[in-house]
């Protein structure tokens, strides 16, 4: 089969927007995405029917995807955590927080890229692999629960030395509002998540954060009123902090 075979192989299709190739007997496609940009994708088959058929299926999906004005490279949270933290390590190296005007600088001391890179751990194993898009109120919600749980789930052995069992309320706190943070800033190096007629799931679910903040009924943003102390101050605060 001529998939399968460790020749090179080349295929036009669509004038050149979809090209097949392989490599070690495997198909690659090559699909235009426009201002001579190119997305690389394994089809992952040896075969050429296969091949084709996921080639041709890619390449609409690609095109869907420009229509309605979404990214035509998903993304996922974990890829605007990495960013994110890069662009702060960027702010640091510069050293910019010594400098005597800090009024109208973007700064980011040591502490600050310590602290951005211990908490993007948590989030990159929470749901780094969902896509930007999905990570939605519902989500944030029940990172609270999921990181109370976060030592007391791991073996006594292999919890690093500094960690604290039961984080504080402060501690949640400040975890919630980075992943808010970075949704919030993942507008900007993607603007086209907001479809014409719709908005991104993350963007509704910081919108609603911000309008239900400034309610008396704050916790309710965040689930049912818990009989957990912690569980509903810390929820309370987050609410408040996005104000």
């Amino acid at each position: 089969m001529l998939g399968e075979t460790e020749g090179e192989y080349t295929e036009r299709l669509l004038d050149g927007k979809v090209v097949l190739t392989t490599r070690n007997g495997v198909f690659q496609v090559r699909l235009y995405k426009g201002n001579r940009k190119y997305i690389y994708k394994s089809l992952k088959t040896r075969e050429l029917g296969k091949a084709r058929e996921l080639a041709m299926r890619a390449y609409y999906e690609v095109e869907f995807r420009k229509e309605q004005n979404l990214p035509v490279q998903q993304t996922r949270f974990s890829d605007v955590l990495n960013e994110y933290e890069q662009q702060r390590a960027s702010q640091n190296a510069r050293g910019t927080y010594n400098h005597s005007n800090k009024q109208n600088q973007q700064q980011t001391s040591d502490y600050m890229l310590r602290q951005i890179r211990r908490v993007n751990k948590f989030w990159h194993e929470y749901c780094g692999k969902r896509l930007i898009e999905k990570v939605d109120n519902a989500l944030l919600r029940d990172y609270v629960d999921w990181r109370r749980d976060y030592y007391h789930r791991m073996p006594a052995n292999l919890r690093p030395r500094n960690h604290s069992l039961n984080p504080s309320d402060k501690t949640l706190e400040w975890e919630t509002t980075h992943a808010l943070t970075v949704l919030k800033w993942a507008t900007c190096p993607y603007p086209a998540f907001a479809t014409k007629h719709s908005e991104p799931q993350h963007a509704q679910a910081l919108a609603l954060l911000s309008i239900t903040s400034c309610t008396s009924n704050c916790v309710g943003t965040f689930g049912t009123p818990s009989t957990n102390h912690h569980s509903t101050s810390i929820r309370t605060k987050c609410c408040v902090t996005m104000c």
